[in-house]
């Protein structure tokens, strides 16, 4: 699972602090969905084809491609 700091970076990168919250899209139940989970965001898992295996924490959102991913957060209210 990728350490806190990585996600850190990654909102920093984006010109936010993870102790906002967030979402992260992903496709990989363990390194996606669990580290963004332990991270404070929450999760939109991308299938691709694929059934969604069962694992220790599963996404808010599953969605069947990327596409499906980004509509999912267009929806979602900005503040």
């Amino acid at each position: 699972m990728p350490e806190r700091g990585h996600f850190e970076a990654a909102a920093s990168a984006c010109g936010v602090l993870l102790s906002v919250g967030g979402w992260m899209v992903g496709d990989n139940p363990e390194t996606d969905m669990h580290g963004a989970t332990a991270a404070g965001l929450r999760t939109v898992g991308v299938a691709n084809g694929r059934k969604w295996i069962n694992s220790p924490r599963e996404p808010d959102v599953i969605v069947p491609g990327i596409v499906e991913a980004i509509e999912v957060l267009r929806r979602l209210p900005t503040y």
